[in-house]
């Protein structure tokens, strides 16, 4: 079975409740979100999309797990093209057309946690350490470089610390992996802290 046939079966329903934990698990290990927010987020293309706009004869599923795939794996065109079966200009487009319409999408659904939100963010991080040392956690930060492929002129202002060419992303997420905070557009240079 191909890997992509084996992502298409891990969002479908079932009925066993076992095989369902099972698909979610799944899921979650390769494009980092759940079922739920996945579908939240086809919706929404779905909602906003013009006639022909997926007319690259792959579905808008599809199109969103390559999307998915290639933000959350830190992966190059080439690797996230032979994960599904598609030519490295594909993947690029595919990637060209959804990121711009996923940040301009990020400013309705990132928001820091405000009022009654705080004690309950940090119980939820004491609850997940298992001690009362989390008191004042309301948040997870990390860090990390997407890979791209800059002009010539501005590439040496990208070169990371792997000597790859890349653009720094820092997010803070809650305790339930609800992104708050996101800024992405550094240079691989400068240090994402």
């Amino acid at each position: 079975m191909t890997e992509m046939k084996e992502y298409l079966i891990c969002l479908e329903e079932t009925e066993c409740p076992f095989e369902s934990r099972k698909r979610q698990r799944k899921f979650i290990y390769r494009f980092r979100m759940k079922r739920e927010s996945f579908f939240l987020l086809r919706d929404h293309f779905r909602r906003n999309a013009r006639d022909n706009e997926y007319a690259r004869g792959w579905s808008l599923i599809v199109e969103l797990l390559v999307f998915i795939r290639w933000i959350t794996s830190g992966g190059t065109y080439v690797m996230v093209g032979d994960t599904f079966g598609m030519p490295l200009q594909t993947v690029s487009d595919i990637v060209h057309q959804i990121l711009p319409k996923v940040a301009k999408l990020s400013k309705n659904v990132i928001a820091l946690p405000e009022g009654d939100e705080l004690p309950k963010i940090a119980e939820g991080f004491q609850k997940l350490v298992g001690t009362n040392v989390s008191n004042f956690v309301v948040g997870a930060i990390d860090g990390t470089l997407i890979r791209f492929s800059p002009s010539r002129a501005i590439r040496d202002q990208y070169i990371d610390r792997k000597s790859g060419a890349s653009i720094n992303c820092t997010i803070v997420c809650d305790d339930k992996l609800r992104i708050r905070y996101m800024i992405a557009g550094y240079p691989g240079s400068v240090h994402d802290c």
